[in-house]
């Protein structure tokens, strides 16, 4: 069976109705439909940006989480860890291609100093470094 084949048999509508339940069912399927909306050009500039704050809302919040945990227990699964530095990388690159609002910096370092005065997450150096790449400004 190929899916290629029976796709190209469904009538629009039923592809459409198909589509909307896949990304709506999970959310890793409607990230990609957004990505690949972006890097063919559909997103107006407004769609864009609340693409990328969503982005980062979600990216930052969980590492947040994983580092206050790892505060709470002094450390903490390295998958947890990966995924911290994955979603924090991903995070300061939507800061640095200028996709997010100057308003996040400032949001960013007062979270992440909170877990950084911790100091029990074993994540303190990283924190300094993305509080450095972070604050472009004195004022920051």
């Amino acid at each position: 069976m190929n899916i290629r084949t029976i796709l190209k048999r469904i009538p629009h509508d039923d592809l459409l109705e198909l589509i909307m339940r896949l990304i709506q069912s999970n959310k890793k399927p409607q990230e990609k439909a957004l990505h690949f909306l972006e890097n063919k050009g559909y997103l107006n500039d407004e769609e864009l940006a609340q693409k990328h704050y969503n982005e980062y809302r979600e990216k930052f919040a969980e590492a947040i989480d994983i580092i206050s945990e790892f505060n709470m227990y002094g450390g903490g699964p390295e998958d947890d860890e990966d995924r911290a530095y994955e979603n924090m990388e991903q995070v300061l690159s939507l800061l640095e291609e200028g996709k997010l609002p100057d308003e996040c910096r400032k949001e960013m370092i007062h979270e992440l100093m909170e877990q950084y005065l911790e100091g029990n997450s074993g994540f303190d150096d990283a924190i300094w470094d993305w509080i450095e790449r972070i604050a472009c400004e004195e004022a920051h």
